[in-house]
């Protein structure tokens, strides 16, 4: 514990002139003055609780005060945790993961999130009202998708904080929504490019990242379509279309696989994948190597 300089001691260790107590016989005990840098009870208790890692500092989770610590303490009180996979220690260092599950409509990924996941997922994204017309204000329909994009990521960043893990149904980067479109011919090199600047800019803020790991189903589209036509509890509007987006989705992780080697596993896997630090986050060169490596539309198969 540090003490001011010049503190007086907690018992006194000599003749004192005003109490003229002894030194061996020490009856009068002075108090002492507070640490220098008195730390938070609540906060003591919850340090050690997060490792954070790869995370800009915008993104980061800080307990400033005891009032936003008894709220976070409360929030790790309620925080759903999953038995069957809990956070584990490497080298004691708490390991955490984000993980994404991608397919086209009908193609699994949500049955498989639920069965995997439980209240660790974190789902797509539903119906938008007042959605800027692409044609009419291509910059504007950009920037709403890409902070859209953002909100997933950070939801899944809270997930992970509190549990270590998140599970997100469908990739809270969903860059490759515009990009697959242009190689079908459904968008224009114009609004791939916009959607690629302002998604590039908010990469670049750390506000998004790169997952840890990567699950990519694929499916006969004739049997999605069976799937999707027997499946009455769910709207699946432009389900054509994205039975035509598959072979381009699959370009896609492929090129991510290419520069993150390891992290995208294809094929929906029998059990969870255990959980694993990486780096590269948000590593911003690594995604501009992503994008340049990806083929144009008359390269696509």
């Amino acid at each position: 514990m540090m003490r001011a300089v010049g503190e007086m001691p907690e018992w006194p260790n000599g003749t004192d002139s005003k109490s003229v107590v002894p030194s061996p016989v020490p009856r009068v005990r002075i108090p002492i003055s507070p640490p220098l840098h008195r730390k938070s009870p609540v906060a003591e208790k919850l340090r050690g609780f997060f490792v954070f890692r790869g995370c800009s500092s915008n993104a980061r989770l800080q307990i400033k005060d005891d009032a936003n610590a008894q709220c976070l303490t409360q929030k790790i009180r309620q925080a759903p945790y999953l038995n069957t996979h809990k956070a584990r220690a490497i080298n004691g260092v708490v390991v955490t993961m984000i993980l994404v599950v991608e397919g086209i409509s009908a193609s699994g990924k949500t049955t498989w999130c639920a069965k995997h996941g439980g209240q660790q997922v974190v789902p797509e994204n539903g119906r938008f009202e007042d959605v800027p017309d692409r044609k009419r204000d291509p910059v504007g329909t950009a920037t709403f998708w890409a902070e859209r994009n953002v909100e997933r990521w950070q939801k899944a960043l809270a997930m992970e904080h509190v549990s270590s893990w998140a599970l997100c149904d469908s990739d809270p980067l969903k860059l490759h929504y515009i990009w697959c479109l242009w190689q079908i011919g459904e968008a224009s090199e114009r609004d791939w490019q916009f959607e690629l600047d302002a998604t590039r800019e908010t990469f670049a803020q750390g506000r998004i990242g790169f997952a840890d790991c990567y699950i990519v189903g694929s499916i006969d589209p004739q049997l999605a379509r069976e799937r999707a036509k027997a499946d009455t509890t769910r709207r699946r509007s432009g389900f054509e279309l994205h039975v035509r987006l598959q072979q381009t989705l699959l370009t896609w992780y492929s090129a991510m696989d290419a520069v993150l080697p390891g992290r995208v596993q294809f094929g929906f896997p029998a059990e969870m994948p255990a959980l694993k630090n990486l780096d590269e986050r948000y590593a911003v060169a690594v995604f501009d190597r992503m994008i340049a490596s990806l083929p144009r539309p008359a390269d696509i198969s």
